[in-house]
């Protein structure tokens, strides 16, 4: 290619590189149109689907991708004015922002107080490093919540089943890990040793909602048909969505 450019007269390749931009901006041009056109259906206004379609880490995003990721934040009671500020949510997995999502309202964040920021990697690992009363202090978690026995109340364990309370000095990502592991201790019949050893195999069970494990483990198990036994050896079936394996 190299070798055939070298032998073009300057001429030449100018007009070959005038014509390679009119076709780049034809291309950018068309994508943008594609982009409008679906922000328009999801019921965005002309200038906020300008605004969203003008960013160019979205441009880069596939559409089928993009609906997906814009129709879970929707159905999460995001406004489009939230979108639009933060629209380089768009480029997450939607996967991961519906776990975040839920393992903020488990952990007892009410849903008022969730902001759309808070999916960001970023700023959700920034909250589950902080101690659970820090995140009390600064009302996001109500002082009365006992966040390890307000998470397991999402799950199906059995009421008779003693949960230690919770530590607010505990960091919540610790609180939240806890409480999941706990879960899987029952769920699974497993000894938290060996819970522990999955959690080490399998990286992705970290910031894990309650309800989407559980959920996962009722859709391989019931729908399915896989045994309790294969889920132990394959805790990777755990990490998922149950909407990936319907």
């Amino acid at each position: 290619m190299w070798f055939l450019l070298n032998r073009l007269c300057l001429k030449c390749k100018v007009k070959l590189c005038f014509q390679t931009v009119k076709l780049y901006k034809s291309t950018s041009t068309i994508e943008n149109g594609v982009i409008m056109d679906t922000l328009r259906q999801l019921g965005f206004a002309e200038l906020e689907a300008n605004q969203i379609a003008r960013n160019k880490h979205v441009q880069n995003v596939e559409i089928p991708k993009m609906k997906r990721i814009l129709e879970r934040i929707k159905k999460l009671g995001f406004s489009p004015g939230e979108i639009v500020k933060y629209r380089t949510f768009l480029t997450l997995s939607p996967i991961a922002i519906d776990h975040y999502y839920k393992i903020l309202e488990e952990c007892g964040v009410s849903v008022d107080n969730i902001k759309l920021e808070f999916l960001s990697r970023t700023k959700f690992l920034k909250l589950l490093k902080m101690p659970t009363s820090e995140l009390k202090k600064k009302g996001l978690i109500e002082k009365g919540i006992d966040v390890k026995k307000n998470i397991l109340r999402y799950s199906d364990l059995p009421s008779g089943i003693h949960v230690p309370e919770t530590d607010d000095s505990q960091c919540l990502e610790m609180t939240q890990t806890d409480a999941v592991k706990l879960y899987l201790c029952w769920r699974l019949d497993l000894k938290r040793e060996e819970v522990d050893k999955m959690y080490r195999s399998y990286k992705c069970l970290h910031y894990k909602s309650i309800r989407l494990v559980r959920q996962c483990y009722d859709v391989v198990t019931s729908n399915i048909g896989m045994s309790v036994e294969k889920v132990r050896r394959n805790g990777y079936l755990l990490q998922g969505h149950p909407d990936n394996y319907l």
